[in-house]
């Protein structure tokens, strides 16, 4: 997900007279948990919202806690707070109190921190992908292949699988990242070609796409939820969430497979981007038609968001600043309304604001509106890092990590 080499990619398609009614913007939840990646819409955002008034100019820390190397972010539900981290060759699953920090358990199993033919940059050690809760489980996917379903309450191992040892699944070169998808009686993850499902309870595979070169991005489900949408290394694909036919494919060769934002539903489209100089696209959902596309949005591995009309996203490479810029536009039109440069990293939705993780260290709030830029809060809560990423907020806390292994509990209230 996170590469070290810069180049760009061209050749995007013409775009077609279709498409011509507005998108719908995101809808928030109001939920109190954030149990996947994303939230509890899989899609960044939250009805719940962060105060800016922080004492002495940053939020309240409530605690801290060291759970190893890498970029998993937090998942929150049940009162649990959990993540994955690497060290000494294991891959550690950790279950925290979600209000005071404390360990409730650890699972622990061999795999690897860096895959072959990853650039060798020490700082994207680790697991990638966030835990999944649901149903009273937790559904891990690590770099290597390997799902782990574990007891929510107890960490216990219901079942595990390794994709790549039973599917003989590619290895994207920096490993698998996108998060599990929790769909019903089925977990979706994208593994292979287009994705796998496997039984929930089980383990065993439902259905399988082939053993294609997978993206970076995690699965999710159109606006009816029968389709979903996986972003493989070479395309997009609508698959059928009950057998995993093609319904279509979009050609889309991010150099590297670089595939990693995942997309975006708005209303019978789907918005896409990629970085490498690919950009950004509105498709059809319904026949994978593009509808336009350009290069306003060129998001390496930052998945945007939708709010009232408008997307938002982190534009260029995550670990380049200098060429990065926050940017808003029209998904319909593809036109810039603004853009502030020189700022990278990752962001949620909570309310009207986003919330926003950057390289910098810094974490920032800001108005989510396609009027002008306008920044609420900012405070230095970590050093600068080669990767953010992005923050979870529930029941009143913010709940952030760094690639070096802390998690990070902040006041989201203002104290």
């Amino acid at each position: 997900m996170f590469l070290a080499t810069l180049c760009a990619v061209g050749g995007l398609f013409a775009v077609p007279a279709t498409c011509a009614a507005d998108p719908p913007s995101a809808m928030a939840s109001g939920e109190a948990d954030w149990p996947q990646w994303r939230g509890p819409n899989r899609d960044g955002t939250t009805a719940a919202t962060v105060a800016t008034n922080w004492p002495g100019g940053r939020p309240r820390e409530l605690w801290r806690a060291q759970v190893g190397a890498g970029h998993a972010p937090v998942s929150v539900a049940g009162g649990c707070a959990v993540t994955l981290g690497h060290t000494n060759g294991l891959d550690s699953v950790w279950c925290l109190d979600a209000a005071t920090g404390a360990r409730r358990w650890t699972f622990d199993y061999p795999a690897i921190a860096r895959c072959p033919g990853e650039p060798g940059n020490g700082a994207y050690d680790g697991p990638h992908a966030a835990p999944t809760i649901a149903d009273g489980r937790v559904c891990t996917l690590s770099r290597d292949g390997q799902v782990h379903v574990l007891d929510l309450a107890t960490g216990a191992l219901r079942w595990k699988r390794d994709l790549r040892a039973d599917l003989k699944a590619k290895l994207p070169e920096c490993g698998f990242s996108g998060a599990p998808l929790a769909a019903g009686d089925t977990v979706i993850v994208n593994v292979g070609t287009a994705g796998v499902a496997l039984d929930a309870a089980a383990g065993f595979t439902r259905w399988q796409t082939g053993a294609g070169m997978a993206g970076y991005a995690g699965p999710v489900r159109d606006a009816d939820r029968s389709q979903l949408l996986v972003f493989g290394g070479r395309a997009l694909f609508a698959v059928r969430a009950a057998d995993g036919a093609t319904n279509w494919s979009l050609r889309w060769p991010t150099q590297y497979g670089a595939n990693a934002a995942d997309p975006l539903i708005l209303g019978d489209r789907v918005f896409i981007t990629t970085g490498y100089g690919m950009g950004c696209a509105l498709v059809d959902a319904r026949t994978g038609a593009p509808c336009r596309s350009n290069r306003v949005l060129r998001s390496q591995c930052s998945p945007p968001i939708a709010h009232r009309g408008s997307v938002y996203g982190f534009d260029g490479y995550i670990d380049w600043p200098r060429d990065q810029g926050l940017v808003c536009l029209d998904p319909l039109t593809g036109a810039e309304r603004w853009r502030v440069p020189q700022m990278g990293g990752q962001m949620i939705l909570a309310g009207d604001r986003l919330v926003l993780t950057l390289v910098s260290g810094a974490l920032v709030v800001a108005a989510a509106s396609p009027e002008a830029y306008t920044e609420l809060a900012r405070a230095t809560v970590w050093p600068r890092e080669k990767c953010s990423v992005p923050a979870a907020l529930a029941a009143g806390r913010l709940y952030l990590r760094t690639g070096a292994g802390a998690v990070i509990c902040l006041d989201a209230g203002g104290g």
